[in-house]
């Protein structure tokens, strides 16, 4: 009973610090390449479109803007970024010049890595709907182990394309080694028509909450990736969802003004709003301002917003009050959408 009430307020303070007191770090695709071909990855395409990767000396660049303007952590992503040739010299200079990192990795990399990484990345966000995971359990649970012993934040993260996704196991995982859970629903892909794929958003959701109350028997702290529509659920069932699991029905892109929350980095420096926000920007170390990189991407969200990404509809209560645009803007599919700063598609 005293382990069940310390776990309880244990989640509750961090259901706050999640929604009230957020932290965003600059998060910087070191590589599109990837080991893996997950069918539901929705960065699959980029890989073909930034066929570069990251540079050492355009890293440096990157890290004296985000010394400027005031960015704290950075968040390596790809990809995997782990493939990256100069992965350990890329994370070396972060370091040396003083600034928190993290990193998504699908976990695949070689294990004389591991050391490395637990001493150098502060949490791991590591993807287990992957074939890799599924296929490699003892040799993922081993490094887990090993990252947790090196005192490494883990935080596993899982896709749930459909009501059966097999999900319970990813409970028992991150029981064994510590780790907090993130989940969501797969998105549509970045590139393509989006809304073909919008299927079951409610049944996949209840696939959540079953496997969110499986968590929080197990003390295992979990919540949602991506905003949800408020329109798939009554007041009640609102309220009962939110005491298993951390949902929100709008995202954290524009929380209090700041409209780079889930700001990309691609390889040549130019940015995306967030990875489903796929309007390419210039070369980050070419804006001159903080705040004028988030007067263009808050100029792209307010005109994307007038209406329900979901369902094209504007006279929605919950999008009146601002408290949902239904779903996320992968389902956006109007002109600010997969263009760069020129109008291209």
């Amino acid at each position: 009973m005293f382990e069940r009430a310390c776990f309880s307020i244990k989640q509750k303070t961090l259901f706050f610090v999640e929604e009230h007191l957020p932290s965003f770090p600059l998060i910087v695709a070191l590589t599109y390449r990837c080991n893996l071909s997950c069918g539901y990855c929705n960065a699959r395409a980029l890989q073909h479109l930034f066929p570069q990767e990251l540079s050492l000396e355009d890293m440096r660049k990157l890290l004296g803007w985000m010394k400027r303007t005031g960015f704290k952590t950075i968040m390596f992503t790809g990809g995997e970024p782990t493939l990256h040739p100069q992965f350990r010299e890329l994370v070396t200079v972060c370091i040396q010049r003083g600034f928190d990192c993290s990193m998504a990795t699908n976990g695949a990399y070689p294990d004389d890595l591991g050391p490395f990484i637990g001493k150098t990345i502060k949490t791991i966000f590591l993807n287990c709907s992957t074939t890799y995971a599924r296929s490699c359990q003892d040799e993922l649970l081993e490094k887990l182990r090993r990252l947790k012993a090196s005192g490494v934040r883990l935080i596993l993260k899982i896709n749930v394309a459909s009501p059966h996704d097999g999900i319970s196991d990813y409970c028992v995982l991150a029981k064994a080694v510590g780790a907090r859970v993130r989940i969501g629903l797969t998105n549509p892909p970045a590139y393509g028509e989006s809304r073909a794929v919008v299927t079951d958003l409610r049944g996949r959701m209840e696939a959540v909450e079953r496997f969110a109350r499986q968590c929080c028997v197990n003390k295992v702290y979990v919540y949602l990736a991506r905003p949800i529509p408020r329109c798939l659920y009554t007041h009640d069932e609102w309220k009962r969802l939110r005491k298993v699991l951390l949902v929100k029905s709008r995202c954290f892109v524009g929380y209090r003004g700041n409209y780079l929350s889930r700001l990309v980095v691609n390889p040549d420096l130019s940015t995306f709003g967030c990875f489903n926000n796929m309007r390419k920007e210039e070369n980050i170390v070419e804006m001159p301002t903080r705040k004028h990189l988030n007067s263009t991407y808050k100029g792209h969200f307010l005109k994307a917003t007038g209406r329900c990404f979901l369902t094209d509809k504007t006279d929605c209560e919950f999008l009146r009050r601002k408290e949902c645009y239904g779903v996320c803007f992968a389902y956006y599919t109007g002109e600010e959408k997969i263009t760069d700063h020129a109008g291209r598609s």
